[in-house]
């Protein structure tokens, strides 16, 4: 089954286009994988809770840089996750934080 943007993008390109109508495509194909990004998020920070221990890639900005670190949620954002750490904390994308180990969990 193929999905909603593979569809899209064949069917421009199957038609003979000038540049201002593959320029309106190249918008219509980024305004729907940022979409699919925002419902992944979403349905992502679902599966996580606070208090929970995860691993996750702190932002390229940080002075942690691109280090896995394991932290602790400290608040779930509808997109975003507040991670703290020992020196202080981080808010995070949902897509760039580990599976969850629940304070009730044995691992």
């Amino acid at each position: 089954m193929k999905s909603k943007i593979i569809k899209q993008v064949e069917g421009y390109i199957s038609k003979t286009k000038n540049n201002f109508d593959l320029h309106d495509m190249r918008n219509e194909i980024d305004r729907m994988f940022r979409w699919e990004d925002t419902k992944r998020n979403k349905v992502r920070t679902k599966m996580y809770k606070v208090g929970d221990k995860v691993q996750f890639l702190p932002p390229p900005n940080s002075p942690l840089g691109g280090i896995i670190t394991k932290g602790t949620i400290e608040k779930v954002g509808t997109k975003r996750l507040k991670i703290s750490i020992g020196e202080g904390s981080f808010v995070v994308s949902s897509t760039k934080v580990g599976t969850p180990n629940s304070k009730g969990a044995t691992a």
